[in-house]
């Protein structure tokens, strides 16, 4: 969270004036969470994981913060919960907005964020890239 890479910086923008970044995306889903899941706990000290978990209840206080090391954490705790509220989701800035048909721009299109699986017969040797 110390650092900050504009869209713009890799050359992702929509257009010259966008300045959004990945951490607005990042923002917008822990503030909207019901549940949220601090993992690699292991790698980090209590006195970091306890600076996480605090930023995270003051940008949304009502979120399940769980734990985790290695995403190993129990089915039950993040599916079927009974935690979303259809009338708290209608008091969040921006839910009218992505709840209206047409409004609604993919992360992939605001954020710039895309992805690709590869897939080969012979195994990945990341080394051979050259970064």
């Amino acid at each position: 969270l110390d650092s900050i890479q504009t869209l713009q910086d890799r050359d992702w923008q929509a257009d010259p004036e966008d300045q959004r970044t990945i951490s607005h995306l990042l923002c917008d889903q822990v503030e909207f969470a019901n549940v949220i899941i601090v993992n690699k706990c292991d790698q980090i000290n209590s006195d970091e994981k306890n600076q996480v978990k605090r930023l995270i209840q003051q940008m949304n206080p009502t979120a399940h913060l769980i734990e985790s090391v290695y995403s190993d954490v129990p089915l039950d705790r993040v599916l079927g919960t009974g935690l979303f509220s259809m009338s708290d989701a209608e008091k969040h800035d921006g839910w009218l907005k992505e709840a209206r048909v047409g409004e609604h721009t993919p992360e992939t299109l605001e954020y710039g964020i895309s992805s690709f699986s590869y897939r080969a017969r012979k195994p990945f040797w990341p080394h051979k890239l050259n970064l």
